[in-house]
């Protein structure tokens, strides 16, 4: 990897203030790679806002020799057993460009990353990064860096109109209401829920409940009247979790679905979907969208596409063993 970035380009630590700027480059990015602007101005304040996220050494955006904003790099490191590496370059770079000014942020970002890992103690963690199937110049970076590709995720959409928000008719056994997320037996089942429906999946790291807590009421993604509890048979069975990432794009966005093991089958997920799809289209939004591992082995694609939900973008994970 280059020890510099070439002649005459700049780097510094991103700023609040440069929200609209690192939007821009990866909105850029998108457009290029899959048609659309796959990124809304929440999303971007959400991960930079995120508490374990120091922008002093955590970030970097690069400008080239005549002061435009060429890339950005940001790394993540709320768990320290998987740590994330996320590196957007403008396409309009030429090649030469792209593979020293990304290699340049790929390998510092490791090397911040390896800095914490040397701290925490660990010997070893796993760093992923993702990037658009088609971002060819993308995955020659994280490729040249040593990391194999390891996951394909799809982000699923579906359309909603005027029928997604007639009556519907619960599954025999099963109920679903918003929690009371005031109440802290409710919001330590809805912890509960989400741990234990996802820890079978690629990925997954367990959080503390402060952490969980801390993570999902962050603004300005947080909405609390997008979540919904489904009982079966009384017991608590799964949790829907929605938020406003898209509402700019007129959409609706569901971040976190999970129902636990021993209930699926009885139709608890196909209620909260439904629930939440009508609740879109209430609001006067156009689409559902949600991102899934193409390989997950508890069904849910299939689950989804039972909904009407299709693939529109694929997402390719690569991961590497980070070693101190």
């Amino acid at each position: 990897m280059p020890p510099s970035l070439p002649a005459g380009f700049t780097v510094r630590p991103v700023t609040l203030d440069d929200v609209d700027a690192v939007m821009g480059l990866m909105a850029a990015s998108s457009l290029a790679a899959v048609g659309e602007a796959d990124v809304t101005r929440d999303e971007v304040v959400a991960d930079l806002t995120r508490p374990t996220l120091d922008l002093t050494n955590d970030s970097w955006l690069v400008h080239d020799a005549g002061g435009v904003g060429v890339a950005y790099g940001v790394v993540f490191h709320d768990h320290v057993e998987r740590v994330f590496v996320d590196v957007y370059l403008h396409p309009g770079v030429d090649d030469d460009t792209y593979r020293l000014v990304g290699g340049w942020l790929v390998a510092t970002g490791m090397a911040q990353l390896r800095g914490y890992l040397e701290a925490s103690g660990r010997r070893s963690a796993v760093v992923s990064s993702g990037c658009y199937r088609e971002e060819r110049r993308q995955a020659g970076l994280l490729v040249a860096a040593e990391m194999r590709l390891a996951r394909v995720y799809w982000r699923m959409r579906r359309e909603l109109g005027p029928a997604d928000a007639a009556p519907f008719h619960l599954p025999p056994g099963v109920t679903v209401s918003v929690p009371d997320l005031g109440n802290e037996a409710v919001r330590r089942v809805c912890h509960a829920l989400a741990t234990e429906s996802f820890r079978d999946h690629h990925g997954f790291v367990e959080e503390s409940y402060e952490k969980f807590w801390e993570d999902a009421g962050r603004p300005p993604l947080y909405d609390p009247t997008q979540w919904w509890l489904a009982a079966v048979d009384g017991e608590p069975a799964g949790l829907l979790i929605g938020d406003e990432s898209r509402a700019d794009e007129g959409g609706g966005y569901i971040a976190t679905l999970g129902v636990l093991a021993r209930y699926r089958g009885r139709g608890a997920a196909k209620a909260l979907l439904r629930t939440a799809f009508a609740e879109l289209v209430r609001r006067g939004r156009t689409a559902a969208s949600l991102g899934v591992d193409s390989e997950n082995a508890t069904g849910a694609t299939k689950l989804y596409e039972s909904v009407g939900m299709s693939p529109v973008i694929t997402i390719d994970f690569y991961e590497s063993v980070l070693h101190v």
